[in-house]
């Protein structure tokens, strides 16, 4: 099935390449059989099918039994438009993700761009058009599963001069500008799953300003977002669209990879808007559940924002409290070009190496001493920045690959934390394999980074160092994989534990020289860590969105206005395909009335969505006929679902709510009616119901209109 995705901030495609690491990670988990699942529950937290006389609500998220030997989906993510910028990083996005050798199509692209004035050509799904410009049409147009972003660090970095007012810098106008498109969207437009990735500090946008989260949850009703930073203005975007939300702040060596990035990540999904979207693309033959041992865990890591309290931000730990093992995390050197030394004599590709080679003037400048250096045998490397091999500061690691030299001074004792400033230590689950300290490896010790309190500067420091033979920077594929990019086919990374299937791998295209490799990707994103922040969002979605635990309890008066929109909503919609336009104006007005009567009866029942608590639905039964209490016929009365959430299990879950009633007051033998409507009587032939007779119900009014139906009874 297609999950389609829009990539804002696009760069060079990290997260498409993250969206399908993440499919193929749930395809793969997911198991040949597996058991169907019990979701409905009662208001009181009873599981429906405890009681012996109760019918079993196995597999009741659908209308019937037979998606229960149905596969488990499969998800391809399918690309719709990308946005961004920069010439230099869409043509390595077409590079990637683009098979110009085909023809667009509106599979690759709906809403595919006009040719812009200055005789700029059509780059068919990738988009140079100001994210800022884009309107609440176009978006809504492409109606795409998934948003994902990384939108500019600038305004949040610690470098930027007054973080407290980063909503006025120019670089967060766009982000903002999306934030109100969130808001404004048509509920059913609104992409189910959120992905954003920026900087660690992020979270800390605009703090200072006045925003001290007076209101709390009253925060949906207020406009007042002008002294608020750009973190809470998306807090605020997604609380007002009933998003759960969690955040986290995760490094690449948290997955198995021998870098530093420490970055923020947002995942936010509607429960059941995927589903809603699958169904609509006639996901006929395909079961719409995640029925994965690993998907059980992960619920516990989201919420709904509450904007009164600081955001709940998780790391490894949590990771680890969820289920997900941190990895062991490999030396550098399995992630080094082939055709480059130390895998390599230096003659193999000379041309490549050379452009690698540290110029002499940065060589021999005093700061060369802040060169962070690693070996192959090393199990981290520095934070690569677009200013990598421009500066020599905080902007990624060298490497070196000659002989080991002989550690000067004493060597740190084993365990001895090894830490700079960004990185902290390692996870604290590592082993003696995972970790850096005193290796017994000289080379490796040579170079291993010290406290920063036990730093000084050394006038010789490199006198033993053959720039020329022996240390080199680091070529963009090295790079990428350290990142996470899937890079060529004739990579170390092969070794790895990278799925063996055939994928679509990452290269740069012809031209596209050394800096400019570096210069992009110290602006992308890692893919593992997105990957698997996607991972956790798309199995949260998947299992609790598809098949909610709907909550079921009677209803009260004060349900009403409640009920009447659940009520038109359905009607309005889902008998427009049996009934004339004449009758269902005619008929809609009573219908859609909650009778007095019902909402104050004890055995009828809403359906509560678990996130948002909307009713979604309601149904019931009385020992009566309808406006007739002297007949004693127990019946049922006025069943709904919400169109948004059909094939949902909600009148399945109502229905077994009744039938416990009706068992408990009345003894499993009991003959039921129910007046069905022309569209709903193949769900109640789906509880065991069967047709008496067609006939009309007299509606009144200034025109009263004899409303077709048809007469069902249930008996045992």
């Amino acid at each position: 099935m297609l999950l389609t995705y829009l990539e804002f901030y696009s760069g060079i495609g990290g997260w498409g390449h993250a969206l399908e690491g993440a499919c193929r990670s749930i395809a793969a988990a997911a198991p040949q059989n597996h058991p169907q699942h019990q979701h409905a529950v009662m208001a009181n937290g009873e599981a429906i099918s405890t009681k012996k006389h109760k019918i079993s609500l196995q597999n009741d998220g659908y209308d019937d039994d037979s998606n229960a030997d149905l596969p488990p989906p499969i998800l391809r993510p399918e690309l719709l438009a990308a946005f961004d910028h920069s010439d230099l990083a869409n043509s390595v996005f077409i590079h990637n993700h683009i098979d110009t050798s085909r023809a667009p199509s509106s599979e690759t692209s709906s809403q595919p761009p006009k040719k812009k004035r200055g005789g700029r050509k059509k780059m068919g799904p990738v988009r140079q058009t100001p994210i800022e410009r884009l309107s609440l049409s176009e978006l809504q147009a492409y109606d795409a599963d998934v948003w994902c972003m990384s939108p500019p660090c600038q305004p949040h970095t610690r470098q930027h001069g007054n973080q407290q007012r980063e909503k006025d810098d120019p670089r967060s106008k766009s982000f903002l500008h999306l934030c109100d498109v969130l808001g404004a969207m048509e509920d059913e437009k609104l992409p189910a799953l959120l992905l954003l990735e920026n900087v660690v500090g992020f979270e800390q946008s605009g703090v200072g300003c006045e925003d001290d989260g007076e209101g709390g949850e009253t925060a949906a009703s207020t406009d007042e977002d002008d002294d608020i930073g750009s973190f809470q203005t998306w807090r605020r975007a997604l609380f007002r669209r009933n998003y759960k939300v969690a955040h986290f702040h995760l490094d690449p060596i948290h997955v198995g990879l021998p870098n530093v990035r420490p970055r923020h990540y947002t995942v936010a999904f509607r429960p059941g808007g995927l589903q809603r979207r699958l169904r609509e693309k006639n996901a006929s033959n395909t079961q719409l559940q995640l029925p994965s041992p690993k998907d059980g865990s992960h619920g516990c890591l989201f919420c709904k924002e509450s904007l009164d309290t600081p955001p709940i931000i998780h790391d490894e730990k949590s990771l680890l409290a969820a289920g997900e093992p941190l990895p062991a995390v490999p030396c550098v050197g399995t992630f080094l070009d082939a055709d480059l030394p130390p895998r390599a004599t230096p003659d193999a590709n000379p041309s490549k190496l050379t452009a690698l080679q540290i110029p002499e003037k940065v060589r021999t400048s005093s700061s060369a001493w802040c060169f962070d250096i690693v070996t192959p045998d090393h199990r981290r490397s520095a934070c690569f920045t677009h200013s990598y091999g421009k500066f020599i500061r905080g902007t990624g690691s060298i490497l070196y690959y000659g002989p080991q030299m002989p550690k000067e001074g004493a060597a740190l004792d084993d365990g001895e934390a090894r830490c700079n400033a960004t990185i902290g230590t390692y996870p604290n689950n590592a082993t003696d394999e995972t970790t850096e300290g005193a290796s017994g490896n000289p080379q490796e010790d040579r170079f291993a980074l010290a406290p920063p309190e036990e730093r000084a500067f050394d006038a010789l420091w490199s006198k033993e160092l053959d720039w020329d033979l022996h240390v080199r920077y680091l070529s963009g594929t090295e790079i990428a994989r350290l990142m996470g990019f899937p890079a060529d086919a004739d990579a170390a990374t092969t070794a790895t534990d990278d799925a063996k299937e055939r994928r679509r791998t990452f290269g740069f295209p012809p031209g596209c020289s050394t800096k400019q490799q570096w210069k992009l990707l110290g602006n992308s994103l890692n893919v593992r860590v997105a990957a698997t922040v996607a991972e956790i969002g798309l199995r949260s979605l998947l299992r609790e969105g598809i098949s909610p635990k709907w909550i079921v309890r009677p209803a009260r008066p004060e349900d009403r206005e409640a009920v009447e929109r659940c009520l038109a909503a359905s009607y309005s919609e889902l008998l427009c395909g049996d009934y004339s336009p004449e009758v269902l104006s005619q008929s809609l007005p009573a219908m859609t009335t909650a009778r007095p009567e019902l909402l104050a009866c004890p055995t009828w029942y809403i359906a509560l969505h678990p996130a948002t608590e909307e009713v979604v639905g309601c149904g019931g039964w009385t020992k009566h006929v309808p406006n007739k209490p002297e007949e004693l016929q127990p019946h049922l009365r006025h069943f709904a679902t919400d169109p948004k959430f059909t094939r949902s299990g909600i009148g399945r879950a109502l229905w077994a709510r009744t039938w416990d009633d009706v068992c408990d007051a009345l003894g499993p033998e009991t003959r039921l009616e129910a007046y069905s409507t022309l569209t709903a009587v193949q769900f109640y032939e789906s509880l065991g119901f069967r047709e008496v007779e067609r006939k009309g119900v007299c509606f009144g009014g200034c025109q009263p209109v004899d409303f077709p139906c048809v007469l069902m009874e249930r008996v045992p």
